[in-house]
């Protein structure tokens, strides 16, 4: 006797063998789970299979989740227990090369996070028909998700760090056309690099010994930062330390320029 359990089970399956057809006649795509996953998680998967090629078929080329064969089970990052992530994604990542297709990251990525990007960004990816199998493919992870804290924090300190090393063509290129410092009106970048330099020739031989940053506020394409750093100099026989803010403007990826930099003594 069939409790109503194993009604809706039935009843399940039923509609997941029709959408596999479906798939198979749509967009050529054959799924084949054999039994082994029960008809709830089985159902999960064909929702993201035909999330993935509605997704593709909408775009002129080819998906990259078509292009690399429409795997037949891949699983969703939400279905993995965390034990089996660096498996999947390991197998996940050797599919793709064998497609010249590389996926990679500037940065420590969680490999969760990493599988997600890969199954629900790269998948619906439009490549070439026929790709030069020369070539590869190469997806960042920071092109999709770029890690706008750390650009600005690596921009700051390269800035200050050329300017204890006095290299000013490298500090003057990190400079917008037009910076503001302490008093209102934006100052040309040429006249506030020659107040800066005048401000820091006033030490002899000043190094930098520390650099933290209090605060990292972004806005849209603007980053205000506030920094505290420290410096000795062999004409002041206590470390000096003080606080200077800058604006950056963000003119491409991982590259942002200073447009405000204040400093208590350069006006």
């Amino acid at each position: 006797m069939s409790t109503p359990e194993s009604h809706n089970s039935h009843e399940l399956q039923f509609d997941n063998d029709v959408r596999k057809l479906r798939l198979l006649a749509q967009y050529g795509v054959e799924v084949q789970t054999n039994g082994l996953l029960p008809p709830e998680f089985e159902r999960l998967w064909l929702d993201e299979l035909e999330d993935i090629n509605e997704k593709a078929e909408s775009k002129d080329g080819l998906s990259v989740f078509r292009y690399i064969g429409s795997p037949k089970y891949i699983p969703t990052a939400d279905e993995l227990f965390r034990t089996d992530v660096p498996e999947e994604l390991t197998r996940l990542l050797l599919l793709l090369k064998e497609h010249h297709i590389e996926v990679q990251s500037d940065r420590d990525v969680d490999p969760r996070e990493l599988y997600r990007f890969i199954t629900e960004e790269v998948f619906t990816e439009e490549v070439d028909q026929i790709p030069i199998q020369t070539k590869r493919k190469r997806y960042c992870y920071d092109d999709y998700h770029p890690d706008l804290q750390g650009e600005v924090r690596r921009s700051v300190t390269f800035f200050l760090n050329k300017l204890f090393e006095k290299q000013w063509k490298l500090v003057e290129g990190m400079l917008a056309q037009k910076v503001q410092a302490v008093k209102m009106t934006p100052l040309n970048r040429e006249v506030f690099l020659e107040k800066l330099m005048r401000w820091f020739n006033t030490y002899q031989n000043p190094q930098l010994c520390g650099l933290g940053f209090e605060k990292v506020k972004i806005e849209q394409e603007e980053a205000f930062v506030t920094t505290v750093i420290s410096f000795w100099a062999k004409d002041h026989p206590e470390e000096i330390e003080v606080r200077v803010n800058f604006r950056l403007m963000r003119q491409d990826r991982d590259l942002w320029s200073i447009s405000g930099v204040f400093i208590p003594w350069v006006h």
